[in-house]
């Protein structure tokens, strides 16, 4: 139902569109036309540029585009309307939409044939770049997707106003969310109701009371819009009694029997917009609504750390781990998303200035790198995020400001939207609330990461809930924790104090060096703190070396620790020769 160019898949995002289509119009919507630029361009354009999935972002940043896509992007223009806006979206093939992971964009040209062909492809590069990023690269990885992307490109529905451009109404809509009809809305573009702003409804307004409704919208103020003569988002006033005019009242109410019908096929979720007479339906794709189900605990087994109503998503998970950022840098981004990679299943503690915008802004004093806000490469594998929360005072905030610092305050529940804006479609726990982190500390078997700590883990069952019902959130733990005997970190340290020792015994003793560099190389990487084996070998050197040679070149390790144990930090030294002996002994005979 789409014009298409190239080669290969349309992405899952219009295959969900063409796959309802017939459903979405026989109840009375509208699906607006479209170009698909297939993926099979993706991949050559990459290709061309010497790219593939390894690259960065930013190396598609200031490329030329490639003369075949050119081609395709000048018989795109011819037809395109002069002074209209386009959408120029993502389709690919890891996700249906609505993940916010994903970047989309708006086009509008005027008629300046060279300098529109140079605009759709920035848009469009930039759209490519999105699939090329640490978050997306995070998505396929949990979901087992694959990598691709092609390119959907629709007008947008509207109307003009005062040289903007912006529909009535727009927002994103579920037949059933946590057990109702659910649509949020907005005036004007659904930028913010994709971001978690805007009113919900649960079910269709009073039709016999429009001015409720009308007096509800009034309250909105502001409508996000397309400048027409830049292409750029823009806010202005909704508060225009030509806005206002243009808002159909009784379309909306028989949106809600629309989707009551729709879900007589299934559970969907939604992007709509309101024009005149008609929704339309930009986005529609499958959707489990996750029901609280059982929300009981064990009260003997387990203690409650926090609890809160500031959520996001519902149900109960239950995890093996529990991992506490202290602060938020550059290099603990880095950190846990490192970490992120080797567990699964865990509850993540955030602090609240980690998931701000704001976290993106400043640069780290210490390292003097750009900070890095919270994405989803840094959590994809938890299964609930917990916002550790300050309500900071009106004087506190003016304060921090005249020195230089500014502070976050998300206890008012702006936690729960924020987290919406970095991944919306997934069955990750949110939970934003104040609570005293005390207790969690006086765990046993904590491992600590970073000089000076800023992340800490435990191996301990952790249950988080959230009750869709009664947006209530709580987090427990369990009073019995698991402990290594050896933590990853402290076996990382003796791995890298032999490597020291030995670039030192070079000089005068190589062959205490070799024995020094093959248990190094022996020694497992550093691993997951959870069921952690800190005698495990690698099979390569096994292979290498065989088990009499590491037992030999152990021994001499042995008989050398004195050489190593200068390198090793004080708090793990006196342990360093009983690893060994256990190292030794765990060896099969």
């Amino acid at each position: 139902m789409f014009k298409t160019y190239g080669t290969g898949s349309k992405g899952r995002k219009v295959e969900d569109l063409e796959r309802f289509a017939g459903l979405i119009i026989s109840l009375g919507m509208n699906i607006p036309e479209g170009i698909v630029i297939l993926s099979d361009i993706f991949a050559e354009t990459l290709d061309n540029l010497g790219l593939n999935e390894e690259s960065s972002p930013e190396q598609l940043n200031g490329v030329e585009c490639p003369i075949f896509l050119t081609v395709i992007n000048r018989d795109i223009l011819n037809g395109m309307l002069t002074g209209k806006p386009y959408a120029i979206r993502s389709t690919a093939l890891s996700e249906r939409g609505g993940t916010g992971i994903y970047q989309s964009t708006f086009f509008v040209p005027n008629g300046d044939r060279e300098r529109d062909l140079q605009l759709l492809w920035e848009k469009e590069r930039e759209v490519y770049a999105s699939e090329l990023s640490p978050d997306a690269k995070a998505w396929r990885e949990k979901n087992q997707a694959p990598f691709g992307m092609a390119i959907f490109i629709q007008p947008v529905q509207g109307f003009e106003f005062d040289g903007y451009w912006l529909p009535s109404l727009s927002g994103v809509a579920y037949t059933s969310y946590q057990g109702l009809p659910t649509v949020r809305l907005v005036v004007g573009l659904g930028t913010q109701a994709v971001k978690g702003g805007g009113l919900i409804y649960n079910q269709d307004p009073d039709p016999n009371k429009p001015l409720h409704f009308y007096r509800d919208i009034w309250d909105l103020k502001k409508a996000d819009t397309i400048q027409l003569q830049t292409g750029d988002i823009g806010q202005i006033s909704s508060q225009y009694l030509e806005i206002h005019r243009s808002i159909n009242f009784g379309e909306f109410c028989r949106f809600f029997e629309k989707l009551a019908k729709l879900k007589e096929h299934g559970d969907f979720s939604l992007e709509w917009v309101l024009v005149g007479d008609k929704i339309h339906i930009v986005q529609c794709a499958p959707y489990e609504d996750r029901l609280p189900g059982d929300m009981t605990v064990n009260k003997d087994r387990y203690f409650l750390l926090a609890q809160g109503a500031d959520v996001y998503n519902s149900g109960r998970n239950v995890c093996q781990a529990v991992v506490y950022v202290h602060s938020w840098s550059p290099v603990t981004a880095d950190r846990l998303e490192n970490l992120n990679k080797r567990l699964t299943d865990y509850i993540l503690i955030i602090p609240q200035d980690a998931i701000s915008a704001l976290a993106g802004i400043d640069r780290d004093e210490t390292t003097g790198r750009l900070n890095v806000q919270f994405g989803f490469r840094h959590f994809s594998n938890a299964g609930a995020v917990i916002e550790k929360q300050i309500d900071y005072t009106t004087r506190q905030m003016t304060d921090a400001l005249q020195i230089g610092i500014r502070l976050v305050n998300h206890s008012q529940g702006l936690g729960a939207s924020h987290f919406q804006q970095l991944c919306s479609r997934s069955d990750i726990l949110f939970i934003g609330t104040e609570f005293d982190a005390t207790p969690l500390f006086g765990l046993a078997g904590q491992v600590e990461y970073g000089n000076p700590v800023d992340i800490s883990v435990w191996q301990t069952e952790a249950v988080a809930l959230v009750d869709g019902e009664t947006k209530e959130g709580f987090v427990y733990i369990a009073k019995e924790t698991k402990r290594n005997k050896y933590s990853p970190v402290q076996v990382e340290e003796y791995k890298m104090a032999m490597r020291r020792a030995a670039n030192d015994a070079n000089k005068d003793n190589n062959d205490s060096a070799g024995a020094l560099y093959n248990i190094h190389y022996a020694i497992g990487q550093d691993g997951s703190p959870v069921d952690y084996d800190p005698f495990k070998l690698e099979e390569d050197i096994i292979d290498e070396c065989g088990l009499d040679g590491i037992r030999r070149d152990l021994q001499v390790v042995i008989d050398n620790r004195d050489l190593v144990s200068r390198h090793i930090p004080n708090q793990w030294r006196n342990e360093f020769s009983r690893y060994l002996q256990d190292l030794l002994g765990s060896l099969p005979k």
